[in-house]
């Protein structure tokens, strides 16, 4: 399964800021980042063809406490996809510019052990998590 990052922030942000309708917006809002990410919002802003403007804000280790931190309101964080589907689905999180998305460098696959594909444990989780991803908003 691929995963995209997107701007994302709660609804509360947004009526915060004057004005977020284009991507050159973000210069006004504060950036949430997670670190060691590689898709950085350095890597969105030239994505959306524009200079980055090395707006500071808050950085956490984990992508899902940045996520965390833009549903308590502390700004915009680059949303990993899957991370954030339920959020955006349940009305916490809102997605300014749902179309800007940029690929992430890493995805997730199901791994099993050569010769295991058909034994009735893995069949029944790659039943179950392929249902999962099928249902996911």
């Amino acid at each position: 399964m691929n995963e995209t990052v997107s701007p994302v922030c709660a609804p509360t942000y947004l009526k915060q800021v004057v004005r977020l309708a284009e991507h050159d917006d973000l210069d006004r809002c504060q950036l949430i980042h997670e670190i060691g990410m590689t898709t950085t919002w350095e890597r969105w802003f030239a994505s959306v063809g524009l200079p980055y403007s090395k707006t500071r804000g808050p950085g956490y280790s984990h992508g899902s406490m940045s996520i965390e931190a833009a549903i308590r309101g502390e700004g915009v964080a680059l949303g990993r996809s899957v991370l954030v589907a339920e959020d955006l689905a349940q009305g916490r999180l809102i997605a300014p510019f749902p179309i800007a998305k940029l690929d992430v460098e890493w995805g997730y696959d199901l791994v099993y052990r050569a010769g295991n594909g058909h034994h009735p444990k893995v069949t029944a989780f790659r039943n179950w998590i392929l249902d999962e991803i099928r249902t996911t908003p």
